[in-house]
């Protein structure tokens, strides 16, 4: 009775979703430290994590999220082993742990991907954060270039949206797999 009201293969699905959507977020922890540790919203959010005021570090990197435009995991290659970790995990591995939190991390970024075709990113202000500095608003352009940005190559918009589409119908397919 109690092995069916707890599946452990459901709980270590679930725990793995978790961490895994969360995972692509830890991108913007890399900027603040390695990165681009001397911007001012990095030496903002690593003065409120030191001095233990995480919500307030959390809603900076919330409300900044647009302005960084170099992201390790939020790439094209990156992008790509994953999915192709995902086809490992998804049809040689037993770990359901594993299996979400791959399928997860893919899923958060395929919304990433779409947002950033809707809005943009790098450089995109929306409030001024310093006061008594004067605020630029530097607007970004719909599309996934910072996706591919650091590898050379250039995509129309029919090729981004062709690659997002791809992308999504793999991330179907390899949760179907699960």
């Amino acid at each position: 009775m109690v092995k069916r009201l707890f599946n452990l293969s459901a709980l270590e699905l679930l725990l793995g979703g978790i961490i895994g959507l969360y995972l692509p977020d830890v991108d913007h922890l890399i900027y603040v430290y390695l990165l681009r540790p001397n911007d001012v919203t990095s030496q903002r959010v690593r003065a409120d994590l030191a001095s233990g005021r995480f919500g307030h570090a959390l809603g900076i990197i919330c409300d900044t999220h647009n302005e960084r435009g170099k992201l390790v995991f939020h790439t094209l290659v990156f992008q790509i082993i994953l999915l192709l970790l995902a086809f490992l995990i998804a049809t040689s591995s037993a770990s359901y742990f594993g299996r979400g939190l791959v399928l997860a991390a893919l899923v958060h970024l395929s919304v990433d991907q779409f947002l950033e075709m809707r809005q943009g990113r790098g450089g995109q202000t929306t409030q001024n954060l310093v006061p008594g500095q004067p605020q630029y608003l530097v607007q970004s352009q719909p599309g996934l270039s910072q996706w591919y940005a650091g590898i050379g190559i250039a995509l129309e918009k029919k090729q981004e949206n062709l690659y997002f589409w791809i992308v999504v119908t793999l991330v179907l397919v390899i949760g179907v797999i699960f």
